[in-house]
């Protein structure tokens, strides 16, 4: 199964990329969204240097899904150029399409100046802590587990939701996100409560804690104490 690009990659490519096709006889302006464009420009395409999986073009690699879909084994393309790549993979080799990237991102640095903005690569960054906390991917799946009255966590689940809220409270908060910033930190704080909350314990059969009370009351009871505020 294919694996997910972060924000922190997409911004870092698109921002070094100057949001142009990075073919020099072509270098057209690309839209990051095909509702948003109306169509002036085309819309970009992250392709993949080393293929996404080992089925496809130019797949065949030691590389882990993480290196497979991270900033330094992608090129923006447009869809033309991204069609072209994978039809005719022995004129685009792997070394060929990393000459490509590299020298289109010294000249989008050298024409059109600096582009990196350091308060999206950090807003970008906890996005992606938020989604990997909270499996965005399979949420239904997970949240449906551990919200249902015979509640199921996985292993790694407090680890994760632990990870996420000890990198809200160490981030350096710039400011001009307020709102992404606020939501960010209460979603953290929520889950790591719920999860306090609604996690079965080891040490007594999981429909009751040790004075013989039912867990769904006491779970129901402190979602309404959270979800109206109170501690």
């Amino acid at each position: 199964m294919a694996g997910r690009i972060k924000e922190k990659d997409l911004k870092l490519l698109w921002s070094r990329s100057g949001n142009r096709c990075a073919f020099s006889d072509c270098r057209k302006e690309l839209s990051v969204d095909s509702r948003a464009s109306a169509g002036a420009f085309p819309v970009g395409e992250q392709a993949h240097i080393v293929g996404e999986s080992t089925s496809a073009a130019r797949g065949k690699s030691d590389l882990s899904e993480s290196e497979r879909n991270s900033y330094s084994n992608l090129i923006l393309l447009c869809p033309n150029h991204h069609t072209l790549i994978d039809k005719h993979v022995d004129g685009y080799t792997v070394e060929r399409l990393h000459y490509i990237k590299d020298s289109h991102e010294l000249w989008v640095r050298e024409s059109l100046g600096p582009s990196d903005d350091p308060s999206k690569l950090i807003y970008a960054s906890l996005i992606d802590l938020a989604v990997e906390a909270c499996q965005l991917e399979r949420w239904n799946q997970w949240a449906s587990q551990a919200f249902s009255p015979r509640s199921f966590w996985e292993v790694e689940a407090p680890d994760r939701l632990h990870d996420f809220r000890a990198g809200i409270l160490a981030a350096v908060w710039l400011g001009t996100l307020p709102e992404l910033e606020c939501s960010l930190d209460k979603l953290s704080e929520l889950l790591r409560r719920l999860q306090y909350l609604l996690a079965p314990r080891r040490d007594v059969p999981r429909d009751f804690d040790a004075e013989g009370r039912s867990f769904l009351s006491a779970r129901k009871a402190g979602i309404r104490r959270i979800c109206q505020g109170g501690g």
